[in-house]
């Protein structure tokens, strides 16, 4: 049941990378960057719940976790790093 309801809480953190996309649909590539990363974390934890569940069905145990997981934690870093550099310049900007 735990690892069923931590699957469903990192969907849920995907859907809210998508979610967040649409918020820096201005500011120029970095911002147009950050959204496609937003996209491309939901789109990766889509498929691989899909590609798992196709291929293991019921016994998926932790797999789909242990992917969800690394997906997350690399969209987190990635679009940090990106955030802290467009608001940067959004503040030098004025």
């Amino acid at each position: 049941m735990f690892i069923v309801l931590e699957g469903l809480g990192y969907l849920l953190m995907s859907l809210s990378f998508l979610l967040l996309a649409p918020v820096f649909a201005e500011g120029g590539r970095l911002a147009w960057a950050v959204r496609w990363v937003f996209v491309g974390g939901f789109t990766l934890t889509v498929v691989f719940l899909g590609t798992i569940s196709a291929v293991y069905g019921l016994e998926r145990m932790d797999r789909f976790e242990i992917a969800a997981i690394s997906v997350a934690w690399l969209v987190l870093a990635v679009n940090g790093i990106l955030l802290g550099l467009l608001f940067r310049r959004r503040v030098e900007a004025g």
